[in-house]
C-alpha cells in the first residue's frame, strides 16, 4: 500500500466523500487494485493504492471464488 498525498495534496476541510474504488481481473497477474479517493470540490483525487495479491486457493477468476473479491 503506498500514499500519494504529498503528490496530490487535499484539503480535508473541502472533502465531502471518501470511497474505494477496485479493479478486479484486469491484469494477467492475480492481483487486484484498490483505491482510496476523496471527492474534493467536485473531483476525485486519490489519497492511497494498494496492490494485492492474491493466493491460488483465492483464485478470483474461477467459478469456485466467483464474486468473492467483489462481496
Amino acid at each position: 500500500m503506498w500514499f500519494v498525498h504529498h503528490t496530490y495534496p487535499v484539503d480535508m476541510t473541502k472533502v465531502r466523500e471518501i470511497y474505494i474504488d477496485a479493479s478486479y481481473n484486469t491484469l494477467k497477474m492475480n492481483t487486484h487494485l484498490y483505491a482510496i479517493v476523496a471527492q474534493e470540490l467536485g473531483y476525485s483525487t486519490p489519497l492511497a493504492f494498494m496492490l494485492m495479491e492474491i493466493h491460488d486457493e483465492e483464485n478470483t477468476k474461477s467459478r469456485k471464488h466467483e464474486r468473492e473479491a467483489s462481496e
